[in-house]
């Protein structure tokens, strides 16, 4: 079972409004990573399954998350089908994103009360995605299919929470225009975390965390009084 229920999960993420995700293949970076995320406000992460040191660096993310972000709701992303998943919740995820729809996934996700967020790109993926049990359905790729594909199905499903990924900035007008649309949160990567020529570091990560979330909320605040 994961630490934190469906319901906590979607709470913290669609009210932090921004997922970050990344993924690296060295554990002692990558919880530097999670540490400087937490220092500046965020308490939920997504770690990608992208290299074939993955699981155990998030083992690792796992094992120090008492001691330097006590709070912090730890995912997995990039999961392609059950049995990942469940290595992941069992080394600690407390929700899984998948970059695909699999009716499977979503199956074991929903029996065992784990937040699950699938990739969709048609509005029959997002219907299915919901009546499986997905808390939040991630639009994706967010840059191929636009703010006008989350608008047009907000219009006959309101009530349907989802998340743009995929080339999504941190710039505020761009942020803005996701929010507009109907996004619930969106989710960041290589925008957070890289420059035009690498990886930041880890303070101005921490700086960039702070921005976002102050952006965010901005944008969100501002919507919400017409």
């Amino acid at each position: 079972m994961p630490a934190y229920d469906r319901n906590h999960v979607m709470k913290v993420c669609l009210g932090q409004g921004v997922i970050p995700l990344f993924s690296h293949s060295n554990a002692e970076t990558a919880i530097s990573i999670v540490e400087a995320l937490y220092r500046g406000g965020m308490r939920s992460i997504e770690f990608m399954n992208r290299t074939s040191s993955a699981l155990d660096v998030f083992g690792a993310i796992v094992a120090e998350s008492p001691s330097r972000y006590p709070d912090m709701i730890l995912g997995a992303g990039t999961v392609l089908n059950r049995d990942q998943a469940k290595q992941f919740v069992a080394a600690g995820a407390s929700f899984i994103v998948s970059p695909f729809l699999d009716e499977d996934l979503g199956l074991w996700c929903a029996a065992n009360d784990v937040f699950w967020c699938p990739g969709i790109g048609t509005v029959t993926e997002a219907i299915k995605a919901h009546n499986l049990g997905a808390c939040v359905v991630k639009i994706f790729p967010a840059d191929v299919l636009g703010p006008s594909f989350i608008k047009a199905v907000s219009a006959p499903c309101p009530w349907m929470s989802m998340m743009p990924s995929g080339g999504v900035t941190l710039d505020s007008s761009v942020l803005a225009t996701w929010f507009e649309a109907g996004a619930a949160c969106v989710a960041v990567g290589s925008a957070l975390f890289a420059t035009a020529s690498g990886a930041v570091g880890l303070s101005e990560l921490e700086q960039r965390t702070v921005t976002l979330l102050s952006t965010i909320s901005s944008v969100r605040s501002r919507l919400s009084a017409g």
